[in-house]
């Protein structure tokens, strides 16, 4: 079990040292920055969605609970 947490921790560590390298390397070139915006405007598009997703359902399900409990009273 260690080693596997162990091993989870250094692909991750390993990951995310790769990306940072390779973010650099896209700083220096245009092309390669153009589409690393894009990708980062694309995935801040997403999680906005999602939120927005997100709490449309926390919405409907607060109304539910709240309207019989209105009909009640």
């Amino acid at each position: 079990m260690i080693k596997r947490v162990l091993g989870t921790c250094l692909a991750a560590a390993a990951l995310t040292i790769t990306g940072k390298k390779i973010s650099d390397y896209a700083e220096t070139k245009p092309a390669l920055k153009n589409v690393k915006d894009k990708l980062k405007k694309t995935g801040q598009d997403f999680s906005d969605d999602c939120k927005e997703v997100v709490l449309a359902i926390k919405q409907a399900f607060v109304k539910e609970k709240t309207e019989p409990a209105a009909q009640v009273g």
